[in-house]
């Protein structure tokens, strides 16, 4: 892994310190909230409906998040998505002891806890081109992928036997301390405010959304990146079955392994993505590595190996990290800073409702068909239809990085 950008930028170290420590209580909340609704419902369909639930406050959160990263500071973005972190904790923490209320607290601190991190993803995204070099934005890209996937490899894990040993009502209320430390470590970010004619210009909420859709709109290319991760995570996400399955193989700790074995391969991938600076053809690097997604997610619905299970999600991981560093160096090397935000914002869209629709549809196919059914047919689907939407996307295809050699953000806002 090319550690250039951590070295050359502090503004860019205190921003992974950041959301190192603000990740840490979320990804407890990762674990509890699905262990505690199928131990409420004893249904996979309940687990996906929770995450569908959260997709309106998501999509909210990551256009208003988008919106916001491009007209106010991105500091208070974070600060405040990290209070709200902290509040869906304390929500968490109130509805984890003996007396709980049961299914709906549960939702709400669910809700809140996926407004705060989609608020602060596109002001996340749309800061390491401010922060890193344009010669580093790919390092950049994958030094934030590998951090996201090294605090999930470890904590989530973590998470699993925490409240395997001493219950959800403790790990949360640890999570509540760290989440008050992210909340004070925020105010040492750098600011990063918008020119000054940017905030006056996009004063109106609603034109300044338009003309970042407007833009998005005459890019093909773009939305097919788009395009091809929201069909690969629509079909070949079966996070909501991983309590169902864990509940036959050793309960929370095994639970937070199965969440963590993605981030495994990608950390894995990650830190062997030196060659991917030689790679031009970035378009053929999404799609491939979307393939190896849905592919590696087939054979789990037919093994009954733990190491096996693990393994496979680990190597969907590593793909899902490779095809994640070039969409993100696609982006920060063809979009314009003034509408990154918003960019940031609609891919977010795409990345989060994907996976709540899909989510959704692995618990009602579960329920209809069976657990392996649902857990086959997604990958099937989820490649049949990256490859589909590819065959239909040739300007994404064939997009080489080279035909950008040379060329500046500054100088990129101008095409």
């Amino acid at each position: 892994m090319d550690t250039d950008p951590i070295r050359a930028s502090q503004d860019f170290r205190r921003l992974l310190i950041s959301e190192v420590i603000g990740t840490i209580p979320e990804e407890i909340a990762y674990v509890g909230v699905p262990f505690q609704a199928y131990r409420i419902s004893h249904s996979s369909l309940i687990v996906g409906t929770i995450v569908l639930f959260a997709l309106i406050p998501m999509l909210i959160a990551a256009i208003g998040g988008g919106l916001l990263a491009d007209v106010i500071d991105k500091k208070l973005v974070i600060l405040g998505s990290r209070i709200l972190s902290t509040l869906s904790v304390l929500i968490l923490f109130f509805d984890s002891g003996p007396r709980t209320v049961g299914l709906s607290l549960l939702i709400v601190g669910a809700l809140v806890r996926y407004f705060a991190i989609f608020l602060r993803s596109p002001s996340i995204e749309s800061l390491v081109p401010v922060y890193v070099r344009s010669d580093q934005l790919a390092a950049g890209a994958a030094t934030v992928s590998s951090l996201e996937n090294l605090v999930q490899l470890v904590m989530v894990p973590v998470a699993g036997l925490l409240i395997a040993s001493v219950g959800l009502k403790m790990s949360y209320a640890i999570g509540i301390v760290v989440a008050a430390i992210a909340v004070g470590y925020s105010f040492t970010l750098a600011p990063a405010r918008p020119p000054g004619d940017r905030r006056s210009s996009d004063s109106s909420a609603i034109s300044s959304a338009l003309r970042g859709f407007r833009y998005a709109a005459t890019r093909k290319d773009l939305l097919g990146t788009y395009l091809i991760d929201f069909l690969a995570m629509l079909f070949g996400v079966p996070n909501s079955l991983f309590p169902q399955i864990a509940s036959r193989s050793g309960g929370a700790g095994f639970l937070g392994l199965m969440y963590a074995a993605p981030s495994l391969g990608s950390f894995v991938m990650s830190l062997a993505s030196g060659w991917t600076s030689r790679i031009r053809h970035y378009g053929r690097a999404i799609v491939s590595a979307a393939m190896v997604w849905g592919l590696a997610l087939i054979p789990i619905g037919f093994v009954n190996s733990k190491l096996a299970i693990l393994t496979l999600l680990a190597i969907a991981g590593a793909a899902d990290m490779v095809s994640g560093i070039f969409r993100r160096a696609f982006w920060n090397l063809t979009i314009p800073s003034s509408v990154r935000g918003r960019m940031a914002a609609i891919e977010m869209v795409s990345y989060t409702s994907g996976p709540a629709i899909g989510g959704f549809e692995s618990g009602v196919v579960e329920r209809l068909f069976g657990l392996e059914t649902s857990i086959v047919s997604g990958g099937i689907l989820s490649m049949v239809s990256v490859g589909l939407a590819a065959s239909l996307l040739p300007t994404m295809w064939n997009f080489r990085s080279d035909r950008f050699s040379g060329t500046t953000r500054d100088q990129t806002e101008d095409t």
